[in-house]
């Protein structure tokens, strides 16, 4: 009996934000982990300087590509680093370095000239990084007001500009479909192998159905972080 209420009164404490938030972390350091592993860039510092093309910010700075050790270490350091905040030990200075090590790593690959817009992404464990530590963690810290307005207004301009942007723009005309092309294009262009993007792309559903459902989630994501009762479950989800 005594188990089962603890059992139970921990999953009634996980409805708080504190532990929505803990759920968040733990989710984002598994995500790091085993499905956004990042990516081995260290034969980057093998090409000629003249190939690095980084975009305006501060990587523009350099004249070229770091010694290979430096990306192997940056790649090594996202990796402890976001098993530190799966596990919860020391969570505050584990997540700032987490966000500074993704953010770096990532401008090195984006300097071949391709980039990605993950920089929101990147950056969470840095801006909730006194607050998710206190549930779920081996070593809890003590609890502190999460910023949840300033991350969910990030985030909510972020789904919301992207939703709108593929609602306004052609992106839901059933003469065709983007979601498809995006497919062919990773599938075909990029050789991804990304077995989510298998998965989805061999579904049988029609692909207008997947275009509706990229922006339903979008912009119901984006309005859902725009309303403060569904804001910390909003930004677990996002």
């Amino acid at each position: 009996y005594s188990r089962l209420a603890y059992a139970l009164r921990s999953m009634a404490e996980l409805r708080t934000t504190a532990g929505w938030l803990a759920v968040t972390r733990v989710l984002y350091g598994f995500g790091v982990l085993v499905i956004w592993r990042p990516r081995d860039i260290s034969d980057l510092s093998s090409l000629p300087d003249d190939y690095y093309f980084a975009p305006l910010g501060p990587f523009a700075l350099l004249s070229g590509w770091p010694e290979r050790w430096v990306l192997d270490g940056l790649r090594v350091a996202v990796l402890v680093s976001a098993a530190l905040v799966l596990l919860g030990v020391g969570t505050r200075l584990a997540s700032w370095a987490l966000s500074a090590t993704l953010v770096l790593l990532s401008g090195f690959q984006f300097a071949t000239g391709k980039i990605d817009h993950d920089i929101v992404v990147q950056l969470v464990p840095a801006i909730l990084a006194g607050a998710w530590g206190s549930r779920l963690a081996l070593r809890p810290e003590p609890e502190r007001a999460p910023k949840l307005d300033f991350l969910a207004l990030v985030l909510a301009v972020t789904f919301l500009t992207s939703g709108l942007a593929k609602a306004l723009t052609g992106w839901l005309d059933p003469t065709y479909s983007a979601t498809e092309g995006w497919g062919d294009t990773y599938r075909v262009m990029y050789g991804s192998t990304n077995a989510i993007v298998a998965r989805v792309t061999s579904l049988p559903l029609p692909w207008e159905v997947l275009d509706w459902a990229t922006v339903v989630v979008e912009c119901g994501l984006g309005a859902l972080l725009l309303r403060r009762r569904t804001v910390p479950a909003a930004v677990g989800l996002a």
